[in-house]
């Protein structure tokens, strides 16, 4: 891709009213553009991050038993709301359509729930689950924080029926390993947290957090920093508290990337999603819920390798929006030589990820635009290089003959 016919370009100047980390520099870098509070155009940069999250998260799921991807509508009746109860709770949440009992999805369970009860109706069906990656809406009161809470974002959600606790119980620890892989994929060290179930279950919760100092959430870690209490949950004289500490509280501040929770038969009972046993008895199948906020992803990221300072980021390799960016410096390159190394690069199996600085502008100008995108290869071709017969990659001299080999 040449830079110079690229959507959106880097930015200076931003509004005063960008105060997170991730939401100055995904704007400083073209990334992102505001729309309003809570609502941003993704632009190519972080649409390239998204679709590979996206496919890191797809290759996971579709390794678990029994699970499909669909689309579900994002406008829902609020006859299945009223019909679990959940009409009254989440209105303040939901944006409703005029004159219309709909509303813009916030999430799906009902739906889901509602999908299942069309298709299944015995146990030799079972079990069986569905994800879908989609937009979501929710009026979100404190939509300050860029790409880490807004009204409108890209999500993951996948929902699961089951027969039996024990097969929920397998299949909930088989979702936790994926998300565990999904977030080590992007970069992410996530710490797999206990936390309230809030208005989705009566039970626990575990979300997947990492750790950030602009983290909205307080954790509290055990001492391998490998599990986590969130801070809603603890109360300190508990003795379960106190013995998963071991003596030790370590509070941290942390961003929530992911959660799971059971429902069981929360929604299945009112929405009539059983399916006959054995026996010849329709039961109520049991549900789970499993989240990834897939554009909190992007700002989490950003949050982690970024470095406002610097006007820096230097993101993982997996997501990164181009792998490698080829910078020009000159307008007098010798054309030969010039071609070659574009033809050798282009060569690469990783051709289509590579972002080409051609743009007529200052070293000082492509640079600096270079270290917002944060390609993890730089390349900078110039008549200095060229009189070597080489490239600069990552800041040392390469022979154009090994530049393949640099690169595979």
């Amino acid at each position: 891709m040449k830079q110079s016919q690229l959507f959106g370009s880097t930015r200076r100047d931003i509004s005063k009213e960008e105060v997170s980390k991730n939401a100055i520099l995904l704007t400083r870098g073209g990334y992102i553009d505001k729309e309003m509070a809570g609502v941003y155009t993704l632009l190519p940069l972080a649409f390239r991050m998204a679709e590979k999250i996206k496919n890191i998260i797809r290759e996971e799921l579709n390794k678990l038993p029994h699970t499909s991807e669909v689309l579900m509508p994002v406008m829902q009746p609020h006859q299945l709301w009223e019909a679990t109860g959940r009409r009254e709770i989440i209105k303040d949440v939901m944006y409703d359509i005029k004159d219309e009992s709909v509303g813009l999805g916030p999430t799906h369970e009902e739906v889901a729930t509602e999908l299942f009860s069309h298709f299944y109706n015995s146990y030799k069906q079972m079990p069986v689950a569905i994800y879908q990656m989609q937009t979501k809406f929710r009026n979100e009161p404190r939509a300050k924080s860029g790409l880490l809470r807004g009204r409108e974002f890209m999500m993951k959600d996948l929902y699961s029926f089951h027969l039996t606790d024990e097969d929920i119980a397998d299949y909930y620890l088989q979702v936790k390993d994926a998300y565990m892989r999904i977030f080590a994929r992007v970069g992410l060290n996530a710490i797999y947290t206990d936390a309230s179930g809030g208005v989705f279950t009566k039970y626990r919760s575990h979300e997947f957090q990492v750790l950030a100092e602009s983290g909205e959430d307080e954790i509290y870690l055990n001492q391998l920093g490998d599990r986590a209490w969130n801070k809603e949950l603890v109360n300190e004289n508990d003795p379960e508290f106190l013995q998963f500490c071991e003596g030790v509280i370590d509070k941290r501040s942390a961003i929530e990337v992911g959660n799971i929770f059971r429902f069981d038969n929360k929604y299945s009972a009112p929405l009539n999603a059983a399916v006959t046993n054995k026996s010849g008895e329709r039961i109520d199948v049991l549900g789970a819920s499993y989240g990834i906020g897939i554009t909190r992803l992007i700002g989490t990221i950003a949050e982690v390798y970024g470095d406002i300072e610097k006007s820096k980021i230097n993101w993982p390799k997996s997501v990164a929006p181009y792998k490698i960016h080829l910078i020009e410096l000159g307008q007098d390159l010798g054309q030969d030589m010039y071609n070659e190394i574009v033809g050798a690069i282009h060569e690469l199996p990783a051709a289509s990820d590579i972002l080409y600085d051609d743009r007529d502008e200052s070293a000082g100008t492509k640079f600096a635009d270079a270290d917002l995108i944060g390609a993890p290869m730089r390349i900078i071709i110039s008549s200095r290089t060229l009189e070597r017969e080489s490239v600069e990659l990552n800041g040392g001299l390469v022979k154009l003959t090994d530049l393949k080999n640099k690169l595979t």
